[in-house]
């Protein structure tokens, strides 16, 4: 788990943090060599397997970075090649100072630390592939690869909302993460840090601008060219192989991974003993295709129970989706063979709408773009059918067709929720979590904190500025119909 840790304080009597216990946290699972340098008021190390130096002292500048930073500047990466990527760091800094990054290119993490200025700037590349998370303290700030360096001593608070948003979302949308005060930078962002304060900026952002002019041919030419250029440029100087499952994205990967290292690629295949999981059949067409060197690996729950707790370990938040399992797997077979690094198709269905759901999601947006009754009218009688037009004896219509039609009472609410942007409309949801003794249950809902009764369970829609809170309320009958808590 190679990366980038340290800290640096605004206050002359702030108390220095402990490098070394923070550098442990990233060097626990591999044994990268972390490299060190600490100041009165400062600190900063760099860990990785690699043996170039990663940290590297200059004059006034302290520099740290991970991963593999190149430069659009040809005589910066003339420098690299010469003195190291850590001297010519230093000197793109000294010209580009905190635009540094739209200077760079590739796989990276980077910190720099100006002890004239008492500044502190830190990177991530365009896609985060090397992440950074950060917390901003009353004495300064501390940063670091993974969220464990972090959390060394154990102070950390987990965050009701990230809770909320991972049950919700599978996922913890950045910039925030499991803890309360602690942020991770996005894609394409960076920090800059002095006198106190911490400003972030967004570098880069991706643009789609369509090419007119040019006929489908070319664009495909185009395509295939840069498609074919990732690949070598990603492959070059490791024993490389790629992940094949035999989808489109995977199977395009191995078949340009064979092409631009002029020999048969190592491609490596997980299957499942489970009907309509299985999907080694298509990745032998392609490696058949391909004439790839084909390997193959079946998934035992032996496998899944081991992998389990080895994952969890090394993901230092909560993660929900299930494939990093069969990922995790697939790669310690690759690594028993030799392989150093596996290629993937990942992001190919995101980014060319290759997913079944993306040709619904065209639907959606036209349904987005009526006028509001017209939604309301169309999403009732989807719902209801003839109930909508049934005259109860007494109360609403909606609410007795709900008393006959249990969709009725939930798919206006969940229309509403699907026309609200994401953070509005995860504020209008709760979580209804069992307490052990039976006697209580633990409602994470959203409500303005300290403006509202505790015994008070529905929703405020429409108020933007609320934030999650945890009350307990008794389990009583009464308080499950007032709720309308459902088993």
């Amino acid at each position: 788990m190679a990366g980038i840790c340290g800290w640096l304080n605004n206050k002359s009597n702030a108390s220095p943090t402990n490098l070394e216990l923070m550098a442990s946290a990233l060097v626990r699972f591999d044994g990268a060599r972390p490299r060190s340098s600490t100041k009165p008021w400062c600190g900063l190390t760099a860990a990785d397997l690699g043996a170039s130096k990663f940290l590297v002292e200059e004059g006034h500048l302290l520099v740290g970075f991970s991963g593999a930073p190149n430069f659009a500047k040809r005589e910066l990466n003339e420098l690299a090649n010469t003195r190291g990527r850590g001297a010519a760091l230093v000197e793109a800094y000294r010209r580009w100072n905190d635009d540094l990054a739209i200077h760079l290119l590739g796989q990276y993490s980077i910190a720099i630390i100006d002890q004239n200025e008492q500044s502190l700037y830190f990177a991530v590349d365009r896609f985060a592939t090397h992440p950074l998370a950060y917390t901003v303290e009353s004495s300064g700030i501390r940063f670091a690869s993974n969220l464990d360096a972090l959390n060394v001593d154990q102070a950390l608070q987990l965050s009701p909302q990230s809770i909320f948003n991972y049950v919700y979302f599978h996922t913890i949308p950045g910039p925030e993460t499991i803890y309360l005060g602690v942020k991770r930078l996005l894609a394409g962002e960076s920090l800059s840090f002095k006198n106190g304060r911490a400003e972030t900026r967004r570098y880069w952002r991706p643009e789609f601008i369509e090419n007119q002019h040019s006929s489908f041919d070319e664009l495909q030419q185009d395509f295939l060219n840069t498609l074919r250029g990732a690949v070598k440029t990603a492959s070059d100087g490791q024993s490389c192989g790629a992940f094949l499952s035999g989808g489109t994205d995977s199977s395009t990967i191995a078949g340009l991974l064979g092409e631009v290292s002029g020999a048969p690629a190592r491609t490596y295949s997980i299957g499942f003993e489970a009907a309509g999981y299985d999907e080694m059949e298509y990745a032998r067409i392609a490696a058949k295709q391909f004439k790839t060197d084909h390997h193959e690996y079946y998934v035992t729950p032996a496998d899944v129970a081991e992998a389990i707790p080895k994952i969890a370990q090394v993901y230092d938040q909560p993660f929900g989706n299930s494939s990093a399992v069969p990922t995790y797997l697939c790669a310690r077979f690759a690594q028993q063979d030799g392989i150093e690094l596996l290629l993937g198709g990942d992001g190919g269905d995101e980014l060319y709408g290759g997913n079944e759901r993306y040709a619904k999601q065209l639907r959606f947006e036209r349904y987005r773009h009526l006028p509001g009754i017209a939604r309301w009218t169309l999403c009732r009688r989807c719902a209801l059918g003839d109930a909508v037009h049934a005259r109860p004896k007494s109360g609403r219509r909606l609410d007795q067709a709900a008393w006959h039609c249990p969709l009725a009472g939930t798919a206006p609410r969940n229309s509403c929720h699907a026309d609200s942007p994401l953070p509005p409309r995860g504020r209008l949801r709760r979580l209804v979590v069992g307490h052990p003794t039976g006697q209580h249950r633990s409602v994470l809902r959203s409500r303005p904190v300290g403006d509202e009764p505790a015994d008070r369970h529905g929703p405020d829609d429409g108020d933007q500025g609320q934030r999650f809170g945890i009350c307990r309320v008794p389990q009583t009958r009464a308080s499950a119909a007032r709720s309308g808590t459902r088993r």
